[in-house]
């Protein structure tokens, strides 16, 4: 929520999935609690039926060693299940007990992190990835529709400050041209003294 990232609403179809595969305590919501004495099996088809979902963009599978968690396991099963369509990111709390899941992970270019907020901060810089992507795809329209561009009035000057034999425009030169295709600029004004500005 600090991070403007909204959790995905589950489908009815993918509430009811999850019923069908998870045991009756489980959360009901999402975040999807699958319960800590989770087996590999019921991490991925949990994380399958999340996939499958529509309105999830992506997945963060935390898990939180308990005596029976297997975290290899859970990391194999993730690894088989990463076909790449959506972003899958991973927590695997702890140190020695899920180093090697935490291995199996890397080792198939899984991002996995030891705590759930870095999780999170790398989640959102997809996030913000994806939505500046799109921003950068916004074509803008056209400013004016009306007024056709002063063509001729921008070859002018162009043509006198190349007749004067000059590569560069003055910035009164520069917002001329741009004013004659009716591109807005900051008013400018060449004052030689105080009184006159």
């Amino acid at each position: 929520a600090d991070l403007s990232l909204p959790l995905a609403d589950l489908s009815k179809e993918t509430m009811k999935r999850l019923n069908e595969v998870l045991p009756a305590t489980w959360s009901h919501s999402n975040p999807v609690d699958i319960i800590g004495d989770a087996t590999p099996e019921r991490y991925a088809q949990a994380v399958s039926v999340c996939m499958d979902d529509p309105n999830v963009d992506g997945l963060l599978v935390i898990l939180t060693p308990q005596a029976m968690t297997d975290p290899a396991g859970v990391a194999q099963a993730l690894v088989a299940l990463n076909t790449g369509k959506k972003p899958l990111l991973t927590c695997w709390m702890g140190e020695i007990q899920v180093g090697e899941g935490r291995r199996i992970l890397r080792d198939a270019n899984i991002p996995t992190f030891n705590t759930p907020e870095t999780a999170v901060d790398a989640f959102s810089y997809l996030v913000n990835h994806g939505r500046n992507q799109k921003l950068l795809l916004e074509t803008p329209g056209p400013i004016s529709r009306d007024q056709a561009p002063d063509v001729e009035g921008a070859r002018l000057i162009i043509e006198s400050v190349l007749a004067e034999g000059r590569k560069v425009l003055s910035e009164a030169e520069s917002k001329a041209v741009l004013h004659a295709f009716h591109i807005p600029t900051a008013p400018a004004s060449i004052v030689r003294s105080p009184n006159e500005a």
